[in-house]
């Protein structure tokens, strides 16, 4: 589930009810996740954050994500320590 961040605690709290409800790894991208990726991947609702444009980086994201495999193999995301997929 990619999330597009703009206003960032109203954006962020739909992603927590999004991860709650689908059970699938939650992506972060748009401004305040490109200011501020740290901030954003300690949430514990995020999986990873893409704090560029993430042009290179969604085609990796979503085959390690289709594949199972690890999120810390795709070039580019920001990942909060122990948040695998």
């Amino acid at each position: 589930m990619n999330v597009n961040v703009f206003h960032p605690w109203v954006d962020l709290r739909n992603a927590e009810h999004l991860r709650a409800a689908l059970g699938v790894p939650v992506v972060a991208r748009g401004h305040f996740p490109r200011l501020y990726p740290e901030e954003v991947a300690r949430q514990p609702f995020i999986h990873a954050v893409i704090p560029g444009k993430g042009f290179q980086t969604i085609v990796p994201l979503a085959a390690a994500i289709e594949a199972r495999g690890s999120l810390a193999a795709v070039p580019g995301l920001v990942l909060r320590e122990g948040n695998g997929p």
